[in-house]
């Protein structure tokens, strides 16, 4: 049965759930970065850590879609937080106890970095897919909104407070935390009671993974099919490939062009999710009329370029944080629109699979992206101000191609109320 509400049980489960697990990673990715950087000073090995998670996701992503389709989303998010949280426990332990190995624990940062992207691509369909069902049509675009929300606002705090977090705890501490934040997501999680009708069929394998097949096969031909959906995941595609060496780039950025301390790029980070949370606000709180989404999003992925290539021209960390904190605005806006245009454009027994088609399709270029940004400061000798400017320039020069696509604006105008 469609519940009423937005605020009813099984949302306020899931909403409680990942805020937990939220609060755990918050600093716990801060505390990573710098702590690579710091054991081994390389932009490229930085840049192979952060491929090693996205690598599964683009090999997997449509896999995870059917499998949200055809089992219990709740158990896959069930065990996929167990899971992350095990293998973060055991880095933790790792580090805490033999902190003389570093590179056995670089090792493992890799192989629990592949683990996590195999967990999250099947985990972040069957949370995408389940939402819908949770909450009132009419409120799905606020209630993408909120989930995002916590998301942001843990990581603002979170991010804020990791420099200091990671200079006084320490790296094992901070991922220790992140392990068991998880555990208690999963405990959330076990409550939920999510309408789904689960294929229970009991095949032999080898035609359990011939109809894995064939399902998958499906959801890549609904996305073919949607004109609207295609350029919206070629866009997501573009901005994933130009922004996804941010991340490593950043921590480079801080100390070695600005020449201020780790706890600035937590400033800076949480500076851009407090952004995001008032832009996912905004975006889930103020009406606007479905025939205007299109050319918001399109607009916003005009400025997000000129914002991302201003970057270059950075000489402060006040001026670099005010950046981050607009673009982080003019995303969450975008998530919102675009989340809910995708949940409410696919049917309910498919969404789960085009939403994983959507994840691969849109992080396919990401590996080669922060490969070559890895190996670019390492070469141009930490000159972070010129990549910057370069992808920036990218995102500008092919932005036309959303501003003037009419299938692009006819998939985002879709209707949210029943």
């Amino acid at each position: 049965m469609k519940p009423s509400k937005l605020f009813n049980r099984n949302f306020v489960l899931l909403f409680q759930g990942q805020l937990i697990s939220n609060i755990g990673s918050a600093s716990y990715g801060l505390a990573l970065l710098f702590w690579l950087k710091q054991a081994t000073g390389s932009a490229t090995i930085m840049g192979l850590f952060a491929m090693c998670s996205m690598v599964p996701a683009l090999v997997l992503g449509p896999l995870g879609g059917t499998l949200a389709d055809h089992y219990s989303r709740k158990k896959i998010m069930i065990y996929g937080d167990v899971a992350n949280g095990l293998m973060i426990i055991g880095v933790a332990c790792l580090m805490l106890f033999f902190p003389e190995r570093v590179e056995l624990t670089v090792t493992m940062l890799f192989v629990s970095s592949v683990l996590n992207g195999v967990v999250m691509s099947i985990f972040r369909p069957a949370v995408g897919a389940m939402l819908p069902d949770l909450v009132p049509a009419n409120r799905l675009m606020l209630a993408n909104g909120l989930l995002q929300n916590s998301a942001m606002i843990t990581m603002a705090v979170g991010q804020f407070l990791g420099g200091l977090l990671f200079r006084v705890l320490g790296a094992p501490i901070l991922l220790l935390v992140n392990g068991i934040s998880y555990l208690l997501s999963a405990l959330s999680e076990c409550f939920i009671e999510a309408p789904q009708q689960v294929v229970n069929e009991h095949l032999h394998w080898r035609e359990l993974m011939k109809k894995f097949t064939a399902d998958t096969l499906e959801g890549f031909r609904f996305v073919q099919s949607q004109a609207g959906l295609k350029a919206l995941i070629f866009m997501f595609a573009l901005t994933t490939f130009f922004m996804a060496p941010m991340g490593v780039l950043l921590p480079f950025f801080v100390e070695d062009s600005l020449g201020v301390s780790v706890d600035w790029f937590g400033f800076m980070m949480a500076g851009m999710a407090s952004g995001m949370l008032v832009g996912s606000l905004i975006a889930g709180i103020v009406p606007l009329k479905s025939h205007r989404r299109g050319p918001v999003v399109a607009f916003g992925f005009v400025l997000i370029s000129l914002l991302y290539g201003s970057l270059s021209f950075s000489e402060t960390p006040v001026f670099c944080l005010s950046i981050l904190g607009i673009m982080g605005l003019i995303q969450g806006c975008i998530g919102v629109f675009v989340t809910a245009a995708i949940q409410l454009n696919t049917p309910s027994r498919i969404r789960g699979r085009v939403l994983g088609v959507m994840s691969t399709l849109t992080l396919a270029m990401a590996p080669v992206s922060l490969g070559i940004a890895g190996v670019a400061v390492d070469l141009l000798d930490k000159n972070i101000g010129i990549i910057f400017l370069a992808c920036g320039a990218g995102m500008f020069l092919l932005s036309p191609l959303f501003i003037v696509s009419k299938d692009f604006h006819r998939f985002l105008a879709v209707k949210t109320t029943p």
